[in-house]
């Protein structure tokens, strides 16, 4: 029941985001340079400490892989199969698809207008990102992401994640 009430909750989040473009391209010039997403500039930026931030100790647990990935695009939706990132106390992360690691950057979650969002700055310029952290599950072993304009190769994308102890296998996947 509670997977199915969060199945749910992703849906209606997914859809109240795509509907409502105007307000993420809303930019409040009270905001301070902490607010504001990570640089995109092709390479990663030097990793800061995360401290105490938003869900900084639900996402330093072991790998996050992507469960479920919605994305327009067939093509791009298969790219998400097997995704998993390793984010690590000192803000840096390791990420890749199956059992090859494919990037490393730095990482970041912060809080805007209630919102808890986490930007990835990722050695493969493509792959930076932003999204919004839009439900946790009670026993925080899943989440729901949901990408924002900031980035517009994720502003079409919601994903589940999910939380494992070792880099997810296709064995494990019933992918092989």
């Amino acid at each position: 029941m509670n997977r199915l009430l969060f199945v749910f909750i992703l849906a209606f989040a997914a859809l109240f985001t795509a509907c409502n473009t105007d307000t993420a391209n809303n930019n409040d010039s009270s905001e301070t340079t902490s607010t504001e997403p990570l640089d995109n500039s092709g390479y990663a930026s030097k990793a800061n400490p995360v401290g105490d931030a938003p869900y900084a100790e639900v996402l330093t647990f072991n790998y996050w892989v992507f469960e479920k990935y919605y994305h327009p695009d067939k093509a791009q939706k298969a790219l998400g199969k097997g995704r998993w990132f390793k984010f690590e106390k000192d803000g840096s992360f390791t990420s890749g698809r199956w059992q090859d690691q494919t990037a490393n950057g730095s990482w970041r979650t912060y809080e805007r207008e209630g919102r808890t969002f986490i930007a990835l700055d990722s050695s493969i310029d493509r792959e930076d990102a932003e999204f919004e952290i839009q439900a946790i599950t009670q026993d925080k072993d899943q989440m729901a992401w949901v990408g924002t304009a900031s980035y517009p190769n994720y502003d079409q994308v919601a994903l589940v994640t999910g939380n494992l102890m070792t880099i997810p296998t296709k064995a494990q996947y019933g992918v092989e």
